[in-house]
């Protein structure tokens, strides 16, 4: 039988962590079985644990309920998101912002 591999996650907060809010999560996630090692530092939360019980995606939702104030990452849009963009541009400048003058 193998050996459960630890792995790591970094989650990172758009501010500095609040000492009350810092005790709160270690206090929670300690309470994890499957989490080996948390560290937290001004805005970011380390935290390690066999993959074989825990998936990152738990751990988050944990950290959520927990109101962890997470980053706010700006998704790259890809080919299709760009072209609706400019689609979208084009006609409000062709068309305006109202509605269709038909209609109301």
């Amino acid at each position: 039988m193998t050996q459960p591999r630890t792995v790591n996650s970094t989650f990172t907060a758009e501010k500095f962590l609040d000492n009350e809010l810092v005790i709160k999560l270690l206090k929670a996630l300690n309470s994890i079985r499957g989490i080996t090692n948390i560290q937290a530092s001004h805005n970011q939360l380390y935290v390690e644990y066999y993959d074989r019980m825990l998936d990152e995606s738990y751990i988050k939702s944990t950290l959520e309920n927990l109101n962890f104030p997470f980053e706010k990452t700006d998704v790259q849009k890809g080919f299709f998101g760009r072209m609706i963009d400019k689609i979208a541009d084009d006609n409000k400048t062709e068309f305006g912002s109202s509605g269709p003058h038909c209609c109301g």
